[in-house]
């Protein structure tokens, strides 16, 4: 069942992120990305209820989006085919800028 109001389009594109308040940079890549939210793949994702900040880095663009972390999971690398280490993020308001800038290839 689909609860997202607005379709995920898959993108990959490395990404930092950071619990917002603190200093301890993260890096991953997006998998999926939306106006609303986005799935960052990564082998430390933040807990569910986390705010963060993403840093998107496209060529020479750059985008720091804040939002909440709605879903998150660590999996075994033996595991990761099946289904990636990563979270699920929310933005706080959608991203319109992000949205141009990630639109598919």
């Amino acid at each position: 069942m689909e609860r997202r109001s607005v379709k995920r389009q898959a993108r990959r594109v490395q990404v930092s992120f950071w619990a917002k308040g603190d200093d301890d940079r993260r890096t991953g890549y997006t998998i999926n990305v939306s106006p609303t939210g986005m799935f960052v793949g990564t082998n430390r994702p933040l807990p569910p209820g986390s705010s963060v900040e993403v840093e998107i880095v496209d060529g020479d663009q750059r985008v720091t989006v804040e939002g909440s972390v709605v879903h998150a999971a660590r999996v075994s690398p033996l595991l990761q085919r099946l289904r990636p280490s990563g979270m699920g993020i929310r933005f706080g308001r959608p991203e319109q800028e992000l949205s141009r800038m990630l639109k598919p290839e």
